[in-house]
């Protein structure tokens, strides 16, 4: 019995799959994520079952990562599409290639509308599994059904507006036709046979010129 009131755990069927891959050398392969409504109630999902209570949508794994502060926690992640719902979500659950049920886990009732209920909503799934072994599981992705969310933009964003900037700086520069060479890089000043770089900017190296991270 968990401590708190929600919580996921490895069913024996899926620790029996785990122990059975380490001895035959291979990994379970995780591959769909499901979730149901609990048969209407609250409860707490036990070792022995090999399903959900009711299953309301099922659909591939969107996305995995290794948690930061553990490196045996297992966080999945789904999404279900805008279209889908009309459901309220009490139980997830991951399952193997041979539907298996690896992992279980109750949730807090969560409604999931669709298009038609007048409210456009991608839900977005996580479960986290503690794992004895992290080895002996992988994941298969469908890199279709992968969506982004708008934490990811706004990473990418920064990360586009970093590079852009510095693009702009280096890619400034003036070209002397009779010499046929690069003779100033903006806002670099060669003076002399000397390539200067303003302070903050960066550094040379030897030959070679360290850029400071100006994302």
């Amino acid at each position: 019995m968990a401590d708190t009131q929600y919580f996921t755990i490895v069913t024996d069927s899926g620790t029996k799959e785990m122990l059975k891959a380490v001895n035959e050398e291979r990994k379970v392969t995780l591959i769909h994520f499901a979730v149901g409504d609990g048969g209407g109630n609250y409860y707490e999902p036990e070792t022995t079952m090999t399903e959900l209570k009711n299953e309301v949508w099922r659909g591939n794994i969107g996305s995995c990562k290794i948690n930061e502060e553990s490196e045996n926690i297992l966080i999945i992640e789904a999404v279900i599409p805008a279209d889908e719902g009309g459901f309220t979500i009490r139980e997830m659950a991951v399952f193997d290639d041979n539907n298996t049920m690896i992992a279980i886990c109750n949730t807090p009732d969560t409604a999931k509308v669709r298009v038609t209920d007048g409210v456009v909503q991608q839900l977005h799934l996580q479960m986290e599994i503690l794992l004895n072994n992290k080895n002996s599981v992988q994941l298969l992705v469908d890199p279709n059904i992968v969506t982004a969310t708008k934490k990811d933009i706004q990473a990418l964003q920064l990360q586009i507006d970093g590079m852009a900037k510095i693009v702009s700086i280096i890619a400034k520069y003036s070209y002397d036709e009779d010499d046929k060479r690069i003779t100033n890089l903006l806002p670099f000043d060669y003076n002399n046979g000397t390539l200067s770089v303003p302070d903050g900017m960066g550094h040379f190296d030897g030959n070679k010129l360290v850029l400071t991270d100006l994302a």
